[in-house]
């Protein structure tokens, strides 16, 4: 047994290192679709996936792999591909269902997506992928219970929350390109970061563009909206997703220190980009901008909302953080620029307010040694305190 010993513990050390660096990987996957092909701007944004199959949605050991996954609107099988059509000549002589082709289990994937979000995975739904993301957790209402009324046409769009910041803007037009997309009447639990105002043939509707929702551990991001890839509006979903395991880690120092989270911004700087450039939000008091990135390298400068420098800070550091106090509600530019050669680096910017306390790593430890000492305190002064009011007789005096 003594010989045994050694060999089981080098196995679970093992074990343990690569289950270490299995979950140190952020995977991101998507899966093919014939409407919204995300992966091309993910290639133009040099950030690397696999692939996936629809019917890879049936095995939860698949989903698991992943940190991030990307479910575009069109993902079924095509009619076209579902067929085989053999011809003689000029003319059809068969049709027939392709030997590929195999109806999924929509339940099943439903299912699976569930857990994978809860469990802590990032989401991407675009158009016709909300019935999967339906199928998990039924979220959505529509008008007259008919998904597809939206036309083609413009969307006058209003933007808040985390879009707004990172697009620095409110409002917008955004174009839909083709009929029958998904119009929602309203959402379940989730932040609407887009809504809008358009055509329909029951009449002018307004209703969300864009949803955040947190459900469990995870984040999903679903738009109706996919036709604008390369706008700040599709960036925004791309690092949303892609970035997630930076934002999270950044939010989380933020939480440790008792701060409430008034922004989160992932991003990247493309080729040809000199600088990128965020409104995050103050609160009156004590503010931190916490930045976290893949690699270090860059400048970062902040002004006030007139205007005015506050900081300048060039660093090679990959986390760092700056401290504002505000004397009320406002906000702060972040103009990003980055060292040289330093390109597609995805990076996270929160903003937080409150003040900072010790993170529970060092209260923990520090409130037990203080504790120890109260005790050991009271052990070696209290037999003294004691000491003082013990009674001693006095002698008696005789005249």
């Amino acid at each position: 047994m003594k010989k045994i010993a050694p060999l089981i513990l080098l196995c679970a050390f093992t074990f343990c290192s690569k289950a270490e660096q299995k979950a140190g990987v952020f995977s991101i996957g998507v899966v093919k679709s014939a409407f919204d092909p995300i992966e091309k701007t993910l290639l133009t944004y040099k950030i690397p996936h696999d692939m996936l199959d629809i019917t890879d949605l049936e095995k939860n050991e698949i989903l698991a792999r992943y940190g991030a996954i990307f479910f575009p609107c069109g993902m079924e099988m095509p009619a076209h591909e579902r067929i085989a059509i053999m011809a003689d000549g000029a003319a059809i002589s068969a049709v027939s269902l392709n030997k590929k082709f195999r109806e999924t289990d929509d339940a099943l994937i439903g299912k699976n997506i569930r857990r994978f979000i809860e469990t802590g995975g990032a989401a991407y739904f675009s158009g016709f992928a909300f019935k999967q993301l339906q199928s998990a957790f039924e979220l959505f209402d529509f008008f007259s219970n008919n998904p597809h009324i939206g036309e083609e046409g413009p969307v006058s769009a209003n933007f808040s929350g985390d879009l707004s910041v990172f697009c620095s803007t409110k409002k917008t037009v955004l174009s839909m390109t083709h009929s029958g997309w998904v119009s929602i009447k309203s959402v379940k639990d989730g932040e609407v970061i887009a809504e809008g105002r358009y055509a329909t043939p029951l009449g002018e509707k307004e209703g969300p563009i864009s949803v955040l929702f947190k459900r469990g551990r995870g984040e999903v991001l679903y738009t109706s909206c996919h036709n604008t890839t390369h706008s700040d509006f599709g960036r925004f979903n791309i690092y949303r997703v892609a970035a997630h395991n930076i934002i999270e880690k950044a939010a989380k120092t933020a939480e440790r220190r008792g701060q409430k989270i008034l922004a989160r911004v992932g991003d990247a700087i493309h080729a040809g980009e000199n600088v990128r450039t965020y409104r995050l939000p103050l609160k009156s008091g004590s503010n931190t901008l916490y930045m976290l990135s893949e690699t270090g390298g860059f400048q970062i400068d902040l002004f006030s909302d007139s205007r005015k420098i506050i900081e300048s800070r060039d660093s090679f550091a990959k986390e760092f953080s700056f401290d504002i106090d505000s004397d009320e509600d406002s906000y702060c530019i972040v103009r990003i620029f980055p060292r040289k050669g330093i390109r597609f680096t995805r990076f996270a910017i929160i903003s937080a307010a409150g003040m900072k306390t010790w993170p529970y790593y060092i209260k923990i430890p520090l409130l037990a040694a203080l504790a120890a000492a109260a005790i050991s305190a009271c052990f070696i002064l209290l037999p003294r305190i004691g000491s003082l009011f013990r009674y001693t007789p006095r002698p008696r005096r005789t005249f």
